[in-house]
């Protein structure tokens, strides 16, 4: 590390963002499709990793909405449809600083984005678990 702070390279990917990011210091220097990626293969990555986590929240509300003791759960359920909705929102803004050569909101929205799937999945898994018997773990 040199007086400007790290350098390098670091990928990351968000369930379908196949982003490869070059730092210098604190700067965002260069952003790049993995190899493969086109712009528009990417847009549609990003999209169907939206798509498949919100058919895991309907997946889970339907089996639990039935039931008048998980209506906790189906209060959260319903919060995380409203997130998934606002990352879409998030989505084309994203691709929006993409565009325009906006890296530092790119890497902003790519990060909330990574935090609040991430988030939403981890939970959602766990409901999924705990209806199905398989999580025997009790508080």
């Amino acid at each position: 590390m040199g007086p400007a702070g790290p350098r390098g390279s670091f990928s990351f990917q968000t369930g379908a963002l196949p982003f490869s990011i070059t730092t210098r210091g604190k700067h965002l220097v260069r952003l790049a499709m993995k190899q493969t990626a086109s712009k528009s293969e990417a847009d549609k990555r990003l999209f169907a990793a939206i798509n498949t986590l919100e058919n895991a929240i309907k997946t889970a509300k339907s089996k639990v909405s039935s039931n008048l003791t998980h209506q906790d759960t189906v209060a959260r359920l319903m919060c995380y449809e409203s997130m998934v909705h606002k990352q879409r929102i998030l989505v084309n803004e994203m691709i929006s600083h993409r565009d325009r050569g906006n890296w530092d909101e790119f890497k902003r929205h790519a990060d909330l984005l990574a935090g609040t799937s991430n988030m939403i999945q981890l939970d959602v898994v766990s409901i999924l678990s705990e209806i199905s018997g398989r999580n025997t773990h009790t508080a």
